[in-house]
């Protein structure tokens, strides 16, 4: 077992959630990952506490939040962009500063876009976007072996994570996440890899439309989530910048949290620390 449990509440709807720091701090929710959990922010909130209003949520299925339940129909993109408006409208109660990693950072884009409303601004670590016809191919593959043999190894992601000779505090961090898989909700696992799997983030048109302050953070390494992409998407938004951590593969918050952290506390007070927390709030 790790070490890093942290304390959550649970709403109705069945999404779990861990709040600390600054009450009259800008707030900011945190959304990690497919397979991951809250615990994947651990250095994150305890960089941003001292100053912002922090929440990290268990994304639908995942750590302790309930499986997303959609009548009818396998779970969307949009279904888990809804889910998650409605805990910024119930428990954060006013628009936040949105950082997603990986499919966490699908879902800050996707909420900016429908939801600009809830959004102060946005930082969408290791994102993806129009992925080549070779890396889209892959990862539908690996979404229907999930769905196909859900008993499989969960944890043959973490080589894809992580450099072939990590240091000891990222072998360390390969663990914490062979863990978070391998305790999974098998269905909420699947159903959120086959959404990541099936969109190629948000089309040119609507990077376009985005009318607020965004970072894009990824690896230099990270083949899938590129730094090409993150600058071409950077491009299309008018309060834009981009940023390439030297090194890095997929778990860019984990393995570079100091260059991470020093980015988002640098983006944060240039872009939304001024701003006070009482601007309009959202109704339920």
């Amino acid at each position: 077992m790790t070490s890093i449990i942290l304390p959550r509440s649970k709403t109705d709807q069945g999404i779990a959630y861990h709040h600390s720091g600054n009450a009259n701090g800008i707030p900011l929710l945190l959304i990690h990952g497919v397979g991951l959990r809250a615990e994947s922010w651990y250095q994150q909130i305890d960089a941003l506490a001292p100053d912002y209003d922090v929440y990290a949520v268990d994304m639908p299925g995942h750590g302790e939040s309930n499986i997303l339940s959609v009548e009818s129909k396998e779970p969307t993109l949009a279904d888990f962009t809804d889910c998650l408006a409605q805990f910024m409208t119930q428990v954060i109660g006013k628009p936040a500063v949105i950082i997603g990693h990986s499919m966490g950072a699908l879902l800050a884009l996707s909420l900016a876009k429908s939801y600009p409303d809830l959004s102060l601004a946005i930082v969408p670590m290791n994102a993806i976007y129009q992925r080549s016809d070779e890396a889209k191919q892959a990862v539908l593959s690996r979404a229907k072996h999930l769905r196909e043999q859900p008993q499989s190894d969960p944890t043959a992601p973490v080589k894809r994570w992580f450099s072939e000779t990590p240091s000891a505090q990222d072998q360390l961090h390969a663990a914490m996440c062979c863990e978070w898989l391998q305790g999974a909700n098998l269905q909420g696992y699947a159903d959120a890899y086959t959404v990541f799997s099936e969109d190629d983030g948000l089309a040119e048109s609507e990077l376009q439309a985005l009318d607020l302050p965004c970072l894009f953070i990824t690896g230099e390494l990270d083949a899938n989530s590129t730094p090409d992409m993150s600058d071409t998407m950077a491009q299309q938004l008018q309060h834009a910048e981009s940023l390439v951590i030297q090194h890095s593969r997929h778990m860019t918050p984990l393995t570079h949290a100091a260059p991470v952290n020093d980015a988002l506390m640098m983006f944060l007070h240039r872009h939304v620390a001024t701003q006070k927390t009482t601007r309009t709030e959202v109704s339920s």
